[in-house]
């Protein structure tokens, strides 16, 4: 016969068998690291001491006759076992080995109730370690000790405690608080802030009823899971909001998603010790209903009714929201009444624990302040909820309306032949490029002008008292080149160069741009080609980031794409262009004269002289074909800077404009489209689109993630596919979109940055340079423009 030792459970020192064979089974010793010497009498220690250890169970086999040892089950046999029996196989003294019991990894679970505490302290233990005649002798001093969950306030003499999850509910919880009090049963609620706070009334009616109120955090969010001020937050956020609308101390808990009676993993641990961190009394549940698995009322009721016998009582988890409750408040009068019939009487967790419910609910004062402080944050949170969705709301009608105004004007686009070589009569194009110390930059721009196909071409460079000698470099590359004419000027500014271009041009049409860009050799044929119709005063063409070195390039590259992809398709769709950009536009002499030339008064000269020109009754067309590339700042400092400069020049020319906010009668489209477009996308959008997303975020993180999130996934969803219909629809680079998360999530709020910095700068009234920008002349062709 052999002798199994080692092993955990009851001890049982030795029995014979009903054949008079001798049989011996030592379970636990040395299984003194898996026991609690708070559960021990002295008569159990001192039976630990003397008898219970692996080496004294060796001892007793071999006085009793047995064969051989063996270990019970391989693993759960103390650590120090083996190190031992290979010691003294090796004829080696194992008695310093033996002298410290190490706990284990795992965690004990220790003694009966619905009161869960978790007591995290560890402990070395302790054994003396003696040799006697030969053998060793063991006596455990002290047992070691190791994360544990305690139980206590065992359910008995068949009670049973009706407790509700996730509430209160506005259209569940007011029946099941209707049955309950025409049934004169009290039951537990376990409240989730973000519904306390939706529902104030129906909480302060669960408390007026005489329930029992309990905490089941703030968003019903995993305790174990989430970061510890998180947790934090969500016990405390929860307290305050019960203790503001009651005036009653919620020291009853349940961790949502862990309501069972045992641990079933570390993280439950977790849960329950953060909650103890507010000094709160977990409750576990015994009789689950599984109604979250929405099983039919009869169901529920028997399964209830079935193990409340099986364990002569017990609490009962059920939930009044959190989904469609309707099944649960049909089993719950049925579920009462059989109960009773079945002699169960019913109670509530004060009762089990032997307390009274002032001592789980205790009267709290609750200041002035208090309250003033949390109805204020519930009504930012609300606001911010709000905000959210109808920012996010602004953005989705956005986008769709223009997506389905940049897709018409794209197939109307398709379906119209602009004519250019073909036509019978070569147009005469004035050039003008305004330049600024950019002598790294401006004879590779005059090279592709004086490369134009399909029109005539004279350039006229601006120099607008640079100081880098970039008059010089052009006045020796292009001295024998009778289509560029040089022109010295005093720096008197972008806009007082390009007005004295205007002068000088020999011809009515006038295309300008910045001395960065780089023209395809159709470029300037189809910018002009729209000025067959002798309404039109402008054309905007379109702007391609010819620096695609890093991930600011591509973020700015994917911008112009989805921006003049639907944007200004859409605009032009309704007559109205907000802005001809000054990399890549055309004039007509006469509309511009009209209006004023460049105004020298505000910092985005292009938008100020594109609303005049509308302003005056002429019409301004986007030439989407019309490609060119311009340089993009490279550094985040430097876009900045630039944009910066574009959006306080935008709320200069907006302010400049103001009137025409109220010619609705005398030009409509300009009060109701053009005016409303400038502020919209140069304004708003950028404004709200970032404020918008924190909102959202905090709105969810408050509790609206029911309400808010689906509008966010919609908008993000709706977000993607316009840039990826975009670069489709302008034959971009389909890797644009490669790191479009990141472009979403942090390049808004670099706009945000400048256009919060234009819109501060703007109400003190600051005065506002120019800001020249570095040129890196890294702007390079990629084949043909996309368009073709």
């Amino acid at each position: 016969t052999f002798a199994a030792i080692g092993d955990r459970g009851a001890a049982n020192i030795s029995r014979w068998d009903d054949d008079g064979q001798r049989a011996i089974l030592m379970l636990p010793s040395v299984c003194a690291p898996h026991c609690s010497s708070t559960e021990l009498t002295s008569e159990s220690m001192a039976w630990i001491a003397d008898s219970v250890s692996a080496l004294n169970e060796v001892a007793t086999a071999d006085r009793l006759g047995a064969f051989g040892v063996s270990l019970g089950t391989l693993g759960e046999h103390d650590p120090r076992l083996l190190t031992a029996l290979t010691r003294e196989l090796k004829g080696e003294d194992p008695t310093r080995e033996l002298e410290t019991i190490k706990p284990d990894e795992g965690w004990s679970v220790v003694g009966n109730g619905i009161a869960l505490e978790v007591r995290t302290e560890t402990r070395d233990g302790r054994a003396r370690v003696e040799r006697a005649n030969g053998a060793l002798r063991e006596t455990i001093e002290a047992l070691p000790q190791r994360t544990s969950m305690h139980r206590r306030a065992p359910v008995t003499d068949r009670m049973i405690v009706l407790t509700f999850d996730d509430g209160p509910d506005p259209v569940f919880t007011p029946l099941i608080l209707d049955m309950l009090k025409s049934e004169q049963v009290k039951a537990t609620f376990f409240i989730v802030g973000t519904q306390a706070e939706r529902e104030p009334a129906l909480v302060k009616r669960i408390a007026n009823e005489g329930h029992e109120l309990g905490n089941h955090s703030f968003s019903h969010a995993d305790l174990a899971t989430v970061l510890k001020p998180a947790a934090d937050f969500e016990v405390a956020a929860t307290d305050r909001a019960i203790e503001t609308l009651t005036g009653k101390k919620p020291w009853l808990f349940r961790a949502p998603y862990r309501s069972n009676e045992a641990a079933e993993g570390p993280l439950d641990l977790v849960a329950l010790a953060r909650a103890q961190g507010h000094g709160h009394i977990t409750i576990a549940s015994t009789l689950d209903a599984h109604d979250w698995a929405r099983p039919t009322a009869t169901q529920m009721v028997t399964t209830l009714v079935t193990a409340a016998e099986q364990q002569n009582g017990g609490v009962v988890l059920l939930h009044d929201a959190g989904g469609d409750r309707t099944e649960t408040v049909k089993a719950l009068r049925p579920l009462i009444v059989q109960l009773r019939a079945a002699r169960f009487r019913f109670a509530q967790v004060h009762d089990v624990m032997g307390l009274s419910i002032d001592q789980v609910n205790p009267s709290v004062d609750s200041s002035a302040v208090q309250h003033a402080t949390w109805w204020s944050a519930s009504i930012v949170i609300r606001g911010l909820g709000v905000f959210a969705i109808a920012s996010l709301l602004l953005g989705m009608v956005r986008y769709l309306a223009l997506l389905l105004g940049g897709l018409v004007q794209a197939y109307r686009e398709r379906s119209i032949k602009l004519t250019t070589s073909s036509t019978a009569e070569r147009l005469q194009v004035s050039v003008i490029v305004p330049a600024y110390n950019e002598a790294s930059v401006i004879l590779r721009t005059v090279r592709s002008l004086l490369g134009s196909e399909g029109v005539d071409v004279e350039v006229l460079v601006m120099d607008d008292g640079s100081t880098d000698g970039t008059a010089d470099v052009v006045e020796r590359e292009f001295q024998n080149e009778p289509r560029v004419k040089l022109f010295r000027l005093r720096n008197g500014g972008k806009s007082a160069a390009l007005n004295r271009g205007f002068m000088h041009a020999s011809h009515d049409l006038i295309v300008a741009l910045d001395a960065d860009t780089l023209f395809y050799p159709d470029t300037i044929a189809r910018l002009v080609a729209p000025f067959s119709n002798p309404r039109v005063g402008a054309v905007a063409g379109r702007a391609r980031v010819g620096n695609v070195k890093n991930w600011l390039g591509r973020w700015q590259a994917l911008e112009y794409v989805v921006g003049q992809a639907f944007e200004k398709r859409a605009w032009s769709l309704l007559g109205v262009v907000n802005v001809v950009p000054g990399a890549v536009g055309a004039w007509r002499r006469q509309a511009v004269l009209r209006a004023g030339g460049f105004s020298r008064h505000t910092l985005a000269e292009d938008t100020d002289l594109t609303i005049a020109i509308q302003a005056a009754g002429w019409r301004i067309e986007y030439a989407s074909d019309a490609v060119a590339l311009t340089e993009a700042p490279e550094e985040i400092s430097a876009l900045l800077k630039q944009r910066f400069r574009w959006c306080f020049g935008v709320l200069q020319a907006a302010w400049k404009h103001r009137r025409a906010w109220m010619q609705v009668r005398k030009n409509p489209r300009q009060a109701l489209i053009l005016m409303p477009s400038v502020l919209l996308f140069h304004i708003v959008t950028p404004l709200l689109a970032p404020l918008g997303d924190i909102a959202a975020i905090i709105a969810i993180a408050g509790g609206h993630g029911k309400t808010v999130l689906p509008y966010a996934l919609s908008v993000t969803a709706i977000e993607f596919l316009f840039s990826a219909l975009g670069v489709l629809l302008d034959r971009a680079r389909g890797t644009l979109l490669i790191d479009w998360i990141a472009y979403r999530i942090f390049y808004r709020w670099i706009l945000f940055l400048a256009l919060g910095k234009a819109i501060m700068t703007a109400i003190r009234g600051s005065a506002v340079g120019w800001g020249k920008l570095e040129r890196s002349g890294n702007v390079m062709f990629s084949g043909r423009p996309a368009s073709r």
